[in-house]
């Protein structure tokens, strides 16, 4: 299988090989030392390579012209020249030393450069900034390979999503800075709780499959690595205002002080962003800030940060039932009498239409705030050995409230109440579930790199700290105390792991790659024990994450990769509490396989990758009631994912460009074993049946995800965009049923920008973006349950449809 990959390969290469002017050189310091891992580019061209050891850079098949030949390396200042291109070129390039140490150095023991083998695109400032314009982190991401976003709000606003290959937010590793933001108990992402942190964000790297080790839960689909603002040496302002449909409006300011005194440096922000959301109700009133303060030394760089959000958004969790979604009138009303609707909820489904929300409490809310406190030290001992560490603190508090009709008063701990001869055994109440958490922790690392060899250790330990409870503010029919709390528990988690990863050249072309992790989790919860009864108790795991790969760079604008990595994960927060002993599931593991090719040139750029990640007791949910009565994931022994994603870029000229990417699934469970409740004709539950299918689809897994994407800038300052994004059919759960499924949608995007400078003073960007604009009538995301009712099977399908043509005009003002 190797060989006929690199065979491949070599085909493919040769069909390049008519080289026409070749630009080679060398980079050295001021001193004569030869300088290795500078980073060598041509403006406005896809071309791109890094120095080798002895300092040396090529870039083959250049057509005739003029370029601007750029070299950057972490701590030098960067250099640019124009060359004019006519026959093969030999130039020498100095680089000399910045008198204090940069931002990167805090990033070099968490990301992965091109001599790494696996698969990952990096989103630059420059296009985080092209794409900012107020809508959260996913629907920036949504056009890179293998990702489907969602909307519970239908606007990209408030709380939203991302699947990568199909694996959803639990099986996403993402850290900021390299610290962990995933939720420690339940491993989801939460990105309301982030809003506007794209407008502090100088670059992200997302990982597709294990990818490397890192801090935090395991990532089975992908890792998310968001790397903060880094130092600008000059002082600026800036202002981003956006207004749009929906009543969505969001400005910002921003500010740094550039570097004094060649020491110090500091940065702000402080961002609002409010919507009324696509649904009905669903508003979102998102605040933020984020301040950092840095020491540049020499040698030594500290760096404090401190960044928060705070969000109310109105609940549009339930989504839509089908018969709503669909806008079927017979179906709406058996719906509403197997449901037992009210007259006011029942009214509110047969009257929505598209935009439809259950919730109708005015104060159904979501509240909840984030801090997050960092602390970065780096110190240079040498230009071979730099080390790094991180103290870190998330606080996080809130609740959201909810309006619960017809409640069992015991649920609560209340006592039935009598009201003259009747006996009041149910109510109406107003509940709030609060979350009061702390995660704290160091993560440390140091690379060290000479002649052939570059070593990266890294580790983190962390504890979090969570308390989980409810309390009732208000019922119909008794007096309760002051938010009476009716249930509280805690949940403590430690992790601990340690990874080191290496490269070595083996030769010009041939780098040889391993990277080895081990982790430790231990996790107190109150559950249920083997009888059944709720009591403290304990779990640890120990896990190791070998990975290892080869990487063959042809010349320098081709490479090829191959790896094999493997991953483990334990189950999350509810996977525990909601289980006995005897019913609680395994860890889950991975074994990911991935090969890749790219070629670059001065117009164009490729890649193709290939898949395989292959699952032993990936959780899943199947339907059966375990030992406790409760619904939780089971473990299913064998499933797959498995595809070629394909990538290209074209710069027809300076003016017309082109993008592109697809990927090809198949994501697959050998055996799976699905339950359905049985209810009697008096709806008296009498057991469980069971139904066995074979090579059936993983849900929310489309086995065709691509986008598409055009540039035109007919003007300098005046820019044009279209961009296009198809997603095929998803299935809500893992019986690859067409009734409970997404059917495949696609929609188009447009933008319409321009830049202009005001004299010296300021840049004022301005444009609009159109979202949807053929109004395309798709849901990305839903859900599913179904029971058997005297004999006939039903299932309750429920959609989160997503706006139809809308659009955001923005400006953004930089002093």
């Amino acid at each position: 299988m190797i060989k006929h990959f690199f065979t491949v390969y070599l085909a493919l290469g040769s069909l390049c090989a008519s080289a026409q002017i070749d630009l080679t050189g060398t980079v050295k310091t001021e001193n004569g030392k030869p300088l290795e891992g500078a980073v060598v580019s041509l403006d406005n061209t896809i071309h791109r390579t890094y120095t080798d050891q002895k300092g040396r850079y090529f870039l083959f098949n250049l057509k005739p012209g003029e370029y601007q030949l750029r070299v950057t390396l972490l701590g030098y200042y960067e250099y640019t020249q124009t060359i004019d291109l006519r026959n093969n070129l030999f130039s020498e390039v100095v680089l000399f030393k910045k008198p204090y140490l940069t931002d990167e150095v805090l990033i070099t023991t968490s990301r992965v450069t091109s001599e790494t083998p696996v698969t990952q695109t990096t989103v630059s400032k420059a296009q985080i900034e092209e794409n900012n314009r107020g809508k959260d982190v996913p629907t920036l991401m949504d056009a890179l390979p293998g990702v489907v976003t969602t909307s519970d709000a239908g606007a990209g606003i408030g709380y939203t999503g991302l699947r990568i290959r199909g694996s959803d937010a639990t099986r996403v590793n993402v850290t900021i800075n390299g610290i962990p933001v995933n939720d420690a108990e339940s491993q989801g992402m939460y990105w309301v709780d982030l809003p506007d942190i794209l407008s502090s964000t100088g670059q992200i790297q997302v990982q597709r499959g294990v990818g490397t080790s890192v801090n935090g839960a395991g990532a089975f689909g992908g890792s998310v690595n968001m790397i903060t603002e880094q130092l600008s040496e000059n002082a600026y302002a800036e202002s981003n205002l956006t207004y749009g449909s929906y009543n969505t409006k969001k400005i910002n300011l921003k500010a740094g002080t550039g570097l004094l005194k060649n020491k110090l440096s500091f940065e702000t922000r402080l961002s609002k962003i409010t919507s009324s959301g696509y649904i009905d109700r669903a508003s979102s009133d998102l605040n933020s800030f984020y301040v950092s303060g840095g020491y540049y030394g020499n040698k030594t760089l500290v760096k404090a940060i401190i960044f928060s959000g705070k969000e109310n958004t109105y609940q549009s969790w339930y989504g839509t039932p089908e018969s709503r979604y669909k806008n079927d009138v017979q179906g709406m009303m058996d719906y509403i009498s197997r449901n037992g609707l009210d007259e006011e909820d029942a009214a509110n489904l047969l009257h929505s239409g598209r935009t439809y929300n259950y919730y109708l409490y005015p104060n159904q809310m979501d509240r909840y705030r984030q801090d997050y406190y960092q602390l970065h030290f780096s110190h240079q001992f040498s230009s071979a050995l730099t080390v790094n560490a991180a103290l870190h603190l998330t606080r996080g508090i809130g609740y959201y409230e909810e309006y619960k009709k017809n409640q069992k008063l015991s649920d609560y701990g209340l006592s039935s109440v009598n009201i003259g001869d009747t006996l009041i055994k149910k109510t109406d109440l107003i509940r709030r579930k609060w979350l009061d958490n702390y995660f704290y922790g160091i993560i440390y690392g140091a690379k060290w790199e000479k002649d052939r060899l570059s070593v990266t250790f890294n580790g983190g330990f962390s504890q979090y700290d969570g308390d989980h409870y409810g309390d009732i503010i208000w019922t119909k029919y008794t007096a309760v105390a002051n938010e009476q709390r009716y249930y509280f528990n805690n949940g403590f988690k430690q992790d601990w792991n340690n990874s080191i990863r290496a490269h070595y050249h083996l030769n010009l072309q041939w780098t040889a790659y391993v990277d080895m992790q081990h982790r430790y989790v231990s996790y107190k919860f109150e559950g249920f024990d083997a009888s059944v009864n709720a009591v403290p108790q304990k779990v640890t795991y120990n896990f190791f994450n070998p990975k290892a790969g080869i990487t063959f760079k042809r010349n320098a604008n081709e490479q090829a990769y191959l790896s094999v990595a493997i991953g483990n994960k334990e189950p999350s927060r509810d996977d525990f509490t909601d289980s006995s002993p005897l019913s609680r599931p395994k860890p889950e593991h991975m074994t990911d396989v991935e090969a890749g090719y790219s070629l670059s040139m001065k117009n164009f750029n490729a890649g193709i990758n290939f898949y395989a990640m292959m699952y032993d007791n990936q959780l899943l949910l199947t339907g059966k009631v375990n030992d406790v009565g409760n619904y939780t994931r089971q473990n299913v022994k064998n499933s797959y994912r498995a595809g070629i994603e394909v990538q290209a870029e074209y710069h027809l000229n300076t003016q017309l460009s082109f993008s592109g990417n697809a990927a090809f699934s198949k994501n697959k469970i050998k055996k799976f074993e699905y339950y359905l409740d049985e209810y009697d004709a008096a709806f008296d539950y009498t057991g469980q049946s069971l139904q066995t299918f074979s090579n059936t689809d993983i849900s929310f897994s489309p086995n065709i995800v691509a986008a598409a994407g055009i540039s035109y800038k007919p003007f300098a300052w005046l820019k044009i965009a279209l961009n296009e994004k198809y997603v095929g059919r998803q299935y809500l759960d893992n019986t690859q049923s067409s009734d409970k499924s997404l059917d495949a949608f696609y929609y188009t995007n447009a933008v319409l920008e321009g830049n202009f400078n005001l004299k010296e003073y300021a840049s004022v960007n301005v444009g609009i973006s159109l979202y949807n604009l053929l109004n395309s009538k798709y849901a990305n995301n839903g859900y599913t349950y179904g029971y058997i009712y005297d004999g006939t099977t039903i299932n309750e399908t429920y959609y989160y449809p997503q706006a139809l043509m809308h659009y955001l005009a923005y400006a953004r003002i930089t002093f």
